[in-house]
């Protein structure tokens, strides 16, 4: 998992894959299919709107991070940047200043974070206190919290049955207020048990063809390792589970290093991109 620590560097190498990513992925889709409407726009249109549309890629992707906002930079100054490297012109800022602003304001967005972290962990605890007193809800030794909508029969995981489980599941995962973040769609998907926790201990917990609502404490979901802006740090999280059946899964590859390539990276970030 990727721990959320907001950085300059990541957000400029990921700001501009995701930009150019998405450029490329609709233009690819604009031309071809044979639905899209058949709208003419003038010179001046495509001006105002390319820039739009270049801004709004580069905006989306640096307003993901909660610690980031657009009055922290000088928007003017951006513009020109813009125009500068386009241009390939010497930057209007020199290395060693750059290295200190950028030094300087890490600190401050790590401040922040730490606020924000200490912030949603306390609602965290408030939310589950409180949803633990309402009726219908079962709360495990571990802290985690269910509501049975569908009992499911009698057969449950068996550790000495599998070695290497796979779980057959739809599910919806959403953020205390609603918000959904992940969701199977209604479609079965196979999960091992290398999840959160919380989702690997309901999973282990709940017998087949049970429906589970399953709320995960933030210590017990991904803490401060958030892998993605759509789930903030320190949250409890809600799933919808239904368990369809357990299988023996493939043999766990031994040990060595994941590899991945350059065009692994960009479509990885494309399509982070495009889920926010």
């Amino acid at each position: 998992m990727m721990k959320i620590h907001t950085s300059i560097a990541m957000i400029a190498a990921s700001a501009m894959l995701v930009g150019i990513a998405g450029a490329q992925d609709q233009a690819s889709t604009a031309s071809d299919t044979n639905t899209q409407p058949n709208i003419t726009v003038t010179p001046e249109q495509i001006k105002k709107n390319l820039g739009y549309f270049f801004g709004y890629q580069t905006g989306r992707q640096i307003g993901s991070y909660p610690t980031i906002s657009a009055d922290d930079f000088d928007q003017e100054a951006f513009m020109q940047a813009v125009k500068d490297g386009m241009a390939g012109a010497k930057p209007a800022v020199d290395q060693e200043e750059m290295q200190a602003t950028l030094a300087a304001f890490q600190k401050v967005m790590d401040e922040r974070l730490a606020t924000l972290s200490a912030k949603n962990l306390e609602a965290s605890k408030k939310f589950m206190e409180e949803n633990g007193k309402k009726e219908g809800i079962t709360t495990t030794k571990s802290g985690l919290q269910y509501k049975v909508v569908k009992a499911g029969g009698s057969e449950k995981f068996d550790e000495a049955k599998f070695k290497n489980p796979v779980f057959k599941l739809k599910y919806t995962g959403t953020l205390t207020d609603g918000t959904q973040f992940d969701s199977s769609n209604g479609q079965s998907v196979e999960f091992p048990l290398q999840v959160i926790p919380g989702f690997a201990e309901a999973l282990k917990t709940m017998p087949i063809g049970a429906q589970w609502i399953v709320y995960i404490p933030a210590e017990l979901a991904y803490g401060e390792n958030s892998p993605t802006p759509a789930i903030p740090v320190n949250s409890a999280l809600v799933f919808d589970i239904e368990l369809e059946g357990i299988a023996e899964g493939p043999e766990a590859p031994q040990g060595g290093e994941m590899n991945i390539s350059p065009e692994q990276l960009q479509e990885m970030l494309r399509q982070a991109g495009g889920q926010q």
